[in-house]
């Protein structure tokens, strides 16, 4: 029992460098695009994304320690109450060093968002230990998943005593280039893949697997 969608941002990032010679400063400029793609498979647990609130990364040039915000809203569609743990993953397809260059998802403040589990992937799709983020290596995929549940009412189950209230809930981010990234990140391609985990909210076994509707790429 699951739902299927993916809504996808790309960001083409064009550089336009300029080196101040005094100074010894150099500084990249991006552009960037939205694209979005949707795919439905609806089961007894529905889970559909809300095109309209995935408001756009902009196109306005995209500069190093730039914020542009995004949001979504995650609607459960299905019969039954749902618990979900939203997922977003930013991929590059240029090496991104920990607090140096690349991307991070920020909260309304500016501050990387909290709450959530994070993974590292390199390049040949290996997840990376701590030690290895520590040491500055390398990576392509940065994945957040949130750490803890959050109920979603169904059109049938719906029971505010057991924390079923709302069968819509919205997030809001900003997608941030870190201030750090340097001139060998330009002409990079970025996407954001925005998805979820969801497991049924009533009757649920303490050993159920949580079903992932992140699509495999």
């Amino acid at each position: 029992m699951t739902g299927n969608i993916r809504l996808k941002i790309k960001i083409t990032m064009l550089c336009i460098a300029a080196v101040m010679a005094a100074a010894t400063v150099s500084s990249a400029f991006w552009t960037d695009r939205i694209e979005m793609e949707q795919e439905i498979k609806a089961y007894d647990i529905g889970i559909d994304y809300e095109d309209e609130s995935l408001n756009g990364i902009s196109e306005s040039p995209y500069i190093p320690g730039d914020i542009k915000g995004f949001s979504f809203a995650v609607i459960n569609s299905g019969d039954i109450s749902v618990d979900i743990k939203p997922v977003i993953s930013i991929t590059a397809s240029k090496d991104m060093i920990p607090g140096c260059s690349g991307f991070i998802i920020t909260d309304a403040g500016g501050e990387e968002i909290s709450g959530y589990e994070k993974k590292y992937i390199d390049e040949n799709g290996e997840e990376l230990s701590k030690e290895d983020i520590e040491e500055g290596k390398a990576y392509r995929t940065l994945i957040y998943t949130k750490a803890d549940e959050e109920v979603l009412a169904g059109s049938s189950q719906r029971d505010e005593s057991i924390g079923e209230l709302e069968t819509r809930r919205d997030y809001s981010y900003g997608l941030k280039l870190l201030e750090d990234t340097d001139n060998s990140f330009a002409g990079a391609e970025a996407v954001i893949d925005i998805s979820t985990y969801a497991i049924q909210h009533r009757n649920r076994e303490a050993s159920g697997e949580w079903i992932s509707i992140v699509e495999e790429r």
